[in-house]
């Protein structure tokens, strides 16, 4: 990056994740990062190599030294990032180097909602400029169909974590054909 983003302007994309694996708690019929094959629960987590916090800081101020003028600094990537087992850890660090490296430039996160059961996921999303958050569906029944969890979770649990923050920008993919969540009771 910096990618040119409709939303977020010029964003520097932070991608916290293990290299060459996409996990996530969910399979969304449209995801351009391919399949989740297995369970994410704590054993597959602890199997991956994650950035340590100190680490991802230091490649984000090396970027910044590099990548030009930029509107938004967001964290996404091949999955799921609040999956990072020490995700308020990796936010502290990234918040750090914004404020001394690129002041003013917001700090954003993608994510789906599935980890706001976590507190420390909940205390370092509240530490970013803006959270958003992925529901692509208001029945549980589209929610499966859109999203095929690779978890026990549903639209209530997504709206339950949100809540939790201290405010979120809500995001929607809304398609029509196989898959329509564009229908009043979605």
């Amino acid at each position: 990056g910096p990618f040119p983003s409709r939303r977020l302007g010029a964003s520097l994309g932070v991608n916290i994740l293990p290299p060459g694996v996409k996990l996530c708690a969910f399979n969304c019929n449209y995801c351009q990062c391919g399949w989740t094959y297995d369970l994410v629960d704590e054993a597959v987590i602890a199997k991956h190599p994650w950035p340590e916090p100190e680490q991802v800081g230091a490649a984000l101020e090396e970027a910044l030294k590099t990548c030009g003028k930029i509107d938004a600094i967001t964290l996404a990537g091949n999955g799921e990032p609040t999956l990072h087992p020490d995700f308020w850890r990796v936010v502290s660090a990234l918040g750090e180097v914004r404020d001394r490296a690129a002041p003013g430039v917001p700090l954003h996160i993608l994510t789906n909602g599935a980890n706001l059961e976590r507190p420390q996921v909940v205390s370092g999303m509240n530490l970013l400029d803006e959270r958003h958050v992925k529901l692509d569906a208001g029945s549980e029944s589209m929610f499966m169909e859109m999203n095929n969890p690779t978890t026990d979770i549903g639209t209530w649990d997504v709206i339950r974590g949100a809540k939790k923050l201290k405010d979120c920008v809500l995001q929607a993919m809304f398609t029509r054909g196989r898959r329509d969540n564009t229908a009043d009771r979605e």
